[in-house]
C-alpha cells in the first residue's frame, strides 16, 4: 500500500495512505487519539496486528496502542466506530509502557504488542527505539536460557539470527495460546517479510556484540565466554522459569478478559467483534510455526548439527567431556 508523510496543523508527522479510505481511517484514529489524549501529550500511536492478509482497508476492527506522557488513570481502553468499521484503542502512560518494555513490568502485555508487526502512525523513531531495546533484552533471556540449559556445549553454540525472532514469537504463542487462531497469517507474513522483520534483532545483537555479549563468527552468532561466566549462578534458571508467570497473567487479564480493565464504551456488541478469537472457528490444524530450534547449531565433528534434528544432546555433551579421558565405571 502506497503511503506518504503528512504533517498535522500542530506539527505532527503522520504516515498515511493515498487512498481515500485509509486515509479518513488514519485522520479519525488520530484525531480519536487526540481527544483521548486531551492536554496531555502524545508519544506515539500504533497500528497493531499489521500481519493480516487483508488490506487496512479491508479490515473492520482495527487494534491501536496509544502512549500519552502522564497519564492518568494509566491504562484504559476505549471503543470508537467509524464507517462501520471498529478502532480499539489501548491508551497507556509513558513510564508504564515503557518499565514494560525495560523490566516486564506489566508482563510485557503491553510492550509485547510491538513484537509482533505494527504500523506506526505517530512517534516512529520512539517506537522503533523501544522495540529494540525490548529485542535487546528477549535476546539475552534466550542467550541465558541456552547457557544455563547447555553449559557444557554454551561455547560450541552457533546461531542463526533468525533463530531470536523465531523463538520470540513461539513464546508469545506458548503463553497467549490465542494467537494460533491468527497463525496462518502471523508465519505467512514473517516469512514473506523475514528480512524486514530481522533488521531490529540484528540492530540488537550489534549492539551486544559491542558489549561483549556475544560475537560472529561466519554469521553465526556465538556466545562470548564473558557472557557464560555471568550465567553461572545457578538462580538465574529459576528467575527466568518465574518470568513466565506474569507472563501468562498480565497478557490473559489484557488479551483474553479486558473487561476486567476500565473500558469507556457503551457498545458491547461492537466490543466483542474487536476479540481476536472466534468462538465457532477453531485453529488451523494443517498450519504450523516455524520450528525456532532448526536455526541454533553444536560444533560436532561431521560439522554443524541442529538442535532441531532431535539429537541426544546428553550423550553428546557426556562424550565431548569424556573425549580424551579414561571412562570410568
Amino acid at each position: 500500500m502506497e503511503q506518504f508523510l503528512s504533517v498535522t496543523a500542530e506539527g505532527e508527522q503522520v504516515i498515511q495512505s493515498k487512498s481515500d479510505e485509509p486515509f479518513e481511517l488514519t485522520a479519525n484514529t488520530l484525531e480519536f487519539c487526540r481527544h483521548i489524549a486531551g492536554s496531555s501529550k502524545i508519544v506515539a500511536v500504533a497500528l497493531l496486528d499489521n500481519y493480516s492478509i487483508k488490506l487496512t482497508n479491508e479490515r473492520t476492527n482495527h487494534e491501536v496502542m496509544l502512549i500519552i506522557h502522564n497519564f492518568q488513570p494509566r491504562i484504559l481502553r476505549y471503543l470508537k466506530t467509524v464507517n462501520r468499521k471498529t478502532i480499539f484503542v489501548s491508551a497507556v502512560d509513558q513510564w508504564i509502557f515503557e518499565r514494560d518494555i525495560d523490566r516486564g513490568f506489566l508482563g510485557e502485555a503491553i510492550a509485547s504488542k510491538i513484537i509482533f508487526p505494527y504500523l506506526p502512525l505517530f512517534g516512529n523513531d520512539y517506537l522503533h527505539e523501544k522495540e529494540v531495546a525490548l529485542k535487546k533484552r528477549l535476546i539475552l533471556e534466550l542467550l541465558e536460557n541456552l547457557v544455563v540449559n547447555f553449559p557444557e556445549l554454551a561455547h560450541r553454540i552457533k546461531i542463526m539470527p533468525q533463530y531470536f525472532m523465531y523463538e520470540v514469537f513461539s513464546n508469545r504463542i506458548r503463553v497467549f495460546p490465542l494467537i494460533a487462531y491468527d497463525m496462518a497469517n502471523l508465519t505467512s507474513c514473517l516469512l514473506q517479510n523475514e528480512e524486514q522483520t530481522l533488521s531490529s534483532y540484528n540492530e540488537a545483537l550489534k549492539q551486544l556484540e559491542v558489549e561483549e555479549k556475544i560475537k560472529y563468527s561466519n554469521g553465526y552468532v556465538v556466545i562470548s565466554k564473558k557472557f557464560i561466566s555471568q550465567c553461572q549462578d545457578p538462580k538465574l534458571k529459576i528467575i527466568n522459569l518465574s518470568k513466565n508467570m506474569p507472563r501468562t497473567i498480565f497478557t490473559s487479564i489484557f488479551g483474553v478478559l479486558p473487561q476486567l480493565m476500565n473500558i469507556v464504551s457503551q457498545n458491547t456488541e461492537a466490543f466483542l467483534k474487536t476479540q481476536k478469537i472466534n468462538w465457532a472457528r477453531q485453529p488451523d490444524p494443517t498450519c504450523s510455526f516455524v520450528d525456532p530450534q532448526k536455526y541454533v547449531f553444536f560444533s560436532t565433528s561431521k560439522g554443524l548439527t541442529s538442535m532441531a534434528d532431535k539429537v541426544d544432546i546428553k550423550s553428546y555433551a557426556q562424550k565431548m567431556l569424556l573425549k580424551g579421558k579414561k571412562r570410568q565405571y
